[in-house]
């Protein structure tokens, strides 16, 4: 009778990854943050001018409400400086000016300037702010900082 046992042998190969393919993925992840850092830091500074000009727009309406219910001249009416986690409002009366002057991030010395003319009719000015916003919706074409 014929033995059927066969010896048994063992694969002593380890598994895991090369050194090539571990480089080749630090690589390709390399090239992706170059790609999306720069694209987020974009999305932050659009997403600021866009919460300062929501903040400061809301604003018209109190100081018009103020000129038309209460008959005050714009030069008369007041309004309380207002303080956010992006920046600050102010209103000039005299000037007939509402700006928001935005206080660190990217837009950092950045204002949006709303300005009331005699008629009632607002116009908006952006300024300085981050030179990836070229145009502020709602606002008109932004003067940049390089």
């Amino acid at each position: 009778m014929q033995s059927t046992f066969q010896p048994i042998t063992r694969n002593t190969k380890q598994g895991g990854f090369t050194l090539i393919e571990l480089l080749i993925a630090v690589a390709i992840i390399g090239v992706l943050a170059a790609v999306a850092i720069p694209q987020y830091q974009n999305y932050i500074a659009r997403s600021e001018a866009t919460s300062g000009l929501a903040t400061v727009t809301a604003f018209k309406t109190e100081i018009d409400q103020q000129i038309y219910a209460e008959g005050t001249a714009a030069a008369d009416a007041s309004l309380e400086e207002v303080t956010t986690d992006v920046g600050t409002v102010n209103w000039t009366g005299s000037a007939g000016t509402l700006v928001f002057d935005f206080v660190g991030g990217v837009n950092d010395d950045g204002t949006i300037t709303w300005t009331r003319d005699a008629d009632g009719e607002w116009e908006c000015v952006p300024n300085d702010l981050d030179s990836s916003i070229t145009e502020l919706r709602g606002c008109g074409t932004a003067t940049t900082t390089e």
